[in-house]
């Protein structure tokens, strides 16, 4: 916490000794008292106005006072000191990004041929079919009845229909 230097004023004629902020002229207390210039002196001796001690114990009260009485400089230059002097905790790692140009994987499942067992013929393998994987968002876009268009990160992949077949252009 900041530790801010109050004035310690009394009334001449003798009282309780108030807290007031750093200023020439009239003196204003925590405790909300105005002593005019002629009517109180500086002391060393220790505050005894309760009120004005409960008050330099809390930072809101204490820093909307010292605002009001223009020592609103010295409450910021104390602020900023005490952050140059505190460990900042390192900012957290941002996530990397992907590579700029999006992965197209086209994967065609060849079907293996089996191993014949002596005696009965294998059975013929179903045809399948390729599979398009991509990474990243992707636009699809209709092009005719045919064609579609995906789109990834400025690149794009046609896929036609043709004669039954899949057709992949990159």
């Amino acid at each position: 916490m900041m530790q801010i230097e109050l004035e310690r004023v009394q009334k001449k004629s003798g009282g309780r000794i108030h807290l007031a902020g750093p200023q020439e002229g009239p003196v204003h207390t925590l405790c909300g008292k105005v002593f005019e210039p002629d009517g109180y002196r500086r002391t060393d001796a220790e505050a005894d106005c309760k009120q004005c001690l409960r008050r330099s114990h809390d930072p809101v009260t204490l820093s909307a006072f010292l605002f009001e009485q223009d020592a609103g400089s010295r409450l910021l230059e104390l602020s900023l000191e005490q952050a140059r002097g505190q460990d900042r905790p390192p900012p957290p790692e941002r996530p990397r990004e992907k590579a700029d140009r999006p992965r197209f994987t086209i994967v065609r499942d060849e079907p293996q041929a089996a191993p014949r067992p002596a005696l009965a013929p294998a059975p013929a393998p179903e045809p399948k079919t390729p599979e398009l994987v991509l990474e990243g968002p992707v636009e699809v876009e209709r092009v005719d009845a045919q064609t579609i268009r995906l789109k990834s990160r400025g690149r794009s992949v046609e896929i036609r229909v043709r004669s039954g077949r899949l057709e992949v252009r990159d």
